[in-house]
């Protein structure tokens, strides 16, 4: 470590003592032998989370043809909007209004913040 600084209840410390750049180096050559070779790495995915569609917006879908299919041809992230702005409301009349404004936006085929996107 460092050495003690008797003016402060600390030790003072040189950024070398902890890069350890015998190590640093290493590393950096064995990443520029890789890049050579064209090694490429592989990320790690994460796993995805599953889609819960409220029962709310599942039941007023079986109703209305038109919607649901529009809801089975839209992205993942948009049916993740729909879903997550469904489960956002606290009261039932708030959900029920959000359902039915869901459903007439998804019969014209429109996605949750149709209203921001470009034309």
């Amino acid at each position: 470590m460092g050495k003690r600084d008797p003016r402060v209840d600390a030790y003072i410390a040189k950024s070398a003592d902890f890069a350890q750049p015998i190590l640093l180096t290493s590393y950096i050559k064995q990443a520029t032998k890789l890049n050579e070779q064209g090694v490429k790495t592989t990320r790690r995915s994460k796993p995805k989370k599953e889609l819960v569609v409220p029962a709310e917006l599942t039941k007023a879908l079986k109703k209305n043809k038109k919607a649901a299919g529009a809801f089975e041809k839209f992205p993942p992230s948009h049916k993740r909007e729909y879903a997550d702005w469904m489960s956002d409301a606290k009261g039932e009349d708030t959900r029920q209004r959000r359902v039915d404004s869901a459903i007439e936006w998804m019969a014209e085929g429109k996605s949750r913040n149709w209203k921001y996107q470009r034309r």
